[in-house]
């Protein structure tokens, strides 16, 4: 039989309530349905809990007196897949201490609110959200009650940065010839630091520092004995992915990533950005955005295992840095979509805090990555100047020869003999760099500078230092060979008869294409590496997969308020002219104020149940009777200690009095063995009320 959704999570709900210790049954119980006689039926009692719930005057006050850190925690609980108190935790901080966590689900959960299942698959347990209320929170939750309200800001004046095409060239440029730029640590050396100064017309070494940080987690660079080396081979691919794609990897190259996780953050920030694009966020706005959307796409388990991901995982031999956690990655993420001009600082809110913005550019590029944009001019000088608009794959061509004298709105470039010679090392010939300064100008080029081009090119092979592949055949072969469509495309140079230069980048790419090419009299390389070819760069996908997490609207906090205040001064009006003991009077008004009570019929003073929750200081015999308390029911402590920043929350395993004092052995999520405190150092135990239920996440068994 098919069963809905919604049917389904009511069976849950009503099965997480026929598992409740007993004792902490019986008092939701009497909290709303009165004194329970006996004999009994669980069964019933829950469908009366049920119906409570389903009486619309009731669904309204509960809903009435949510404040803003239920709605924000609720919010939590209904965006975040398989959701616990671990979660919330790391999710919410830091305006949620682990302690505030247990203490307000357990709360919520007394309220009716929330309520624990079993993943039937897992076992794991999670916190769900009560399908009864469900309808009408919907409308209530969402990250639009998570971020941080922006209607009132101070404005930035500070200059805006954006990354674009030319600035990437223009560094490459000074790369070619600037091997050894940075120190060990990554920061620029003196003289590095001020020649770029001059280029770039200001100080901009600290996005610099991190564009050359990320190309190298990229591979775009690699480090050697010389200083750091292009990769020119995968530079070529990188220029190759749109501008948002190259920002994004950019951006998420925080590290040296496997290739899976480096796609998953760049897709998690380019997600993040659409979905706040015309939004004014802070960065904890942002850091929650990115953490409920990994946890929405599985994480790491977003890319499939099949074939072609086995293929990445073996192409990458570097792994992920387990220094990082995901709040400190995703920190150092936002940190470079600062740098790089994609998050733009637009001012700050009444706390003080930055407020971002995205940048237009970013959702909206206007740089064209066509190649029939004509942006270069040549003069007869050998000066080049290259205005906005150009390609990336267009403006690596052009470095490859050219040599960056200032980047500005029109960048200049030179063309001398020593930086044609380097193209010419970099495989391109006198007519290939013509050709590139002819489709990138509406002009012709200078007739004195293609001829020297032309000289410089007969210079370069008048004489040669070669390193590479060396295919020796019979010179009468040589012809067949070199008309063979399969391999004439890796003929780099014909040395001399018979001799001929290829361009391999592996001996297993060698290999297999003289297998390809039918070359059958070549009797191959013996020994063949294991390692792969460098995987490319997968495409990130640009249109906000996940901006229906702000589809919730933000519910007027100040109406809330307003309605809980009355719904909470009825109650007490109503209490105050009851007949009952002041102690009871007294519990019933912790009840009103800790939000259990929705309605005037709960004011029973059968209902109330005397217990002390917390002790503290020198009451020595109070801290005693909670502890006690807590183990006999396996409720969860908060014990406050000297020489803990935080307090401690676990189960009571077990209480061991010995001479002159007790020993409370605690078993915590943090540690696999129980902690040991001494109960008069302990400065307060506090009593999480309703935890019972929730204790097995803290080492019961």
């Amino acid at each position: 039989m098919n069963i809905s959704p919604k049917v389904q999570k009511i069976i849950d709900w009503r099965e997480s309530f026929s598992i409740l210790p007993d004792d902490y049954f019986f008092e939701i119980v009497r909290m709303y349905l009165g004194e329970v006689k006996t004999p009994y039926n669980k069964q019933k009692l829950i469908e009366e809990l049920g119906a409570f719930i389903r009486k619309d005057e009731n669904r309204r006050n509960i809903i009435a007196l949510l404040d803003s850190s239920d709605i924000k925690l609720l919010s939590a609980v209904w965006l975040l897949p398989s959701c616990d108190e671990k979660k919330l935790e790391s999710f919410l901080e830091p305006q949620f201490s682990l302690a505030e966590v247990y203490e307000r689900v357990a709360n919520l959960s007394e309220r009716l609110v929330l309520y624990r299942v079993a993943d039937k698959k897992s076992g794991n347990v999670q916190i769900k959200i009560n399908p009864l209320l469900e309808d009408e929170l919907s409308s209530m939750l969402g990250m639009n009650a998570l971020v941080s309200s922006s209607e009132n800001f101070t404005p930035s004046d500070s200059e805006s940065f954006a990354l674009s095409n030319e600035f990437f060239a223009v560094l490459v440029s000074y790369l070619v010839t600037n091997k050894k730029l940075c120190r060990s640590d990554g920061a620029l050396k003196k003289h590095p630091a001020e020649e770029l100064k001059n280029i770039f017309g200001s100080d901009r070494t600290a996005v610099i520092e991190t564009l050359v940080r990320s190309m190298t987690n990229l591979s775009l660079l690699a480090d050697s004995d010389s200083g750091l080396e292009i990769k020119w081979n995968v530079l070529s691919q990188f220029a190759g992915l749109s501008f948002q794609n190259r920002i994004a990897y950019l951006c998420a190259a925080v590290t040296r990533f496997s290739r899976r996780t480096l796609i998953m953050y760049a897709q998690l920030l380019t997600d993040a950005l659409y979905s706040v694009q015309k939004k004014y966020v802070t960065r904890a706005d942002l850091k929650k955005i990115i953490f409920v959307l990994k946890e929405k796409t599985g994480g790491h388990e977003l890319f499939g295992a099949g074939r072609v991901s086995e293929l990445l995982r073996r192409a990458q031999s570097l792994q992920d840095d387990t220094s990082l956690s995901d709040s400190g990655i995703s920190d150092l993420v936002i940190d470079n979509a600062v740098k790089f001009g994609v998050l733009e600082v637009a001012g700050k809110n009444e706390q003080g805090e930055d407020l971002f913005k995205v940048s237009e550019q970013f959702i909206n590029p206007q740089q064209s990555e066509g190649e029939s944009v004509q942006p270069l001019s040549v003069d007869a000088a050998f000066s080049v100047s290259v205005m906005p608009g150009a390609s990336l794959t267009q403006l690596l061509e052009l470095v490859k020869f050219a040599n960056a004298v200032q980047f500005d709105t029109v960048s200049a470039f030179t063309v001398s003999r020593s930086s044609v010679m380097r193209g010419f090392g970099l495989g391109m010939n006198a007519e290939k760099i013509i050709s590139v300064l002819q489709k990138m100008s509406p002009y012709p080029v200078p007739q004195n500078l293609c001829v020297s081009v032309e000289e410089w090119y007969s210079s370069f092979n008048s004489a040669g230092l070669y390193k590479g592949y060396i295919l020796r055949i019979p010179p009468e072969s040589e012809k067949a060979v070199l008309k063979n469509p399969n391999f004439a495309p890796f003929v780099r140079e014909t040395i001399a008869p018979g001799i001929i230069l290829l361009d391999f980048d592996c001996d297993e790419t060698a290999c297999r294409i003289i297998q390809k090419a039918g070359l059958d009299f070549v009797s191959g390389i013996k020994s063949e590496p294991q390692k792969q070819d460098p995987a490319g760069f997968s495409e990130i996908y640009c249109g906000g997969s996940y901006t229906d997490i702000f589809s919730a609207q933000k519910a007027s906090q100040t109406s809330s308020e307003n309605s809980a205040a009355l719904v909470i001064e009825q109650l007490k009006e109503v209490l105050s002219s009851m007949k009952m003991s002041a102690e009871q009077k007294e519990c019933l008004l912790e009840r009103i104020e800790r939000r259990v009570i929705v309605n005037p019929v709960q004011l029973r003073a059968e209902s109330v149940r005397f217990e002390v929750l917390e002790a503290g200081g020198m009451d020595y015999t109070g801290k005693i009777h909670v502890i006690e308390s807590a183990v006999q029911g396996g409720s969860l402590l908060e014990i406050e200690l000297e020489d803990s920043p935080v307090p401690l929350i676990g189960r009571p395993v077990h209480l061991n009095k010995i001479s002159g004092g007790a020993e409370l052995y605690l078993a915590t999520t943090a540690s696999d063995e129980p902690l040991v405190i001494s109960v008069s150092a302990a400065v307060r135990v506090k009593k999480i009320r309703g935890s019972a239920f929730i204790a097995k996440e803290c080492g019961r068994s």
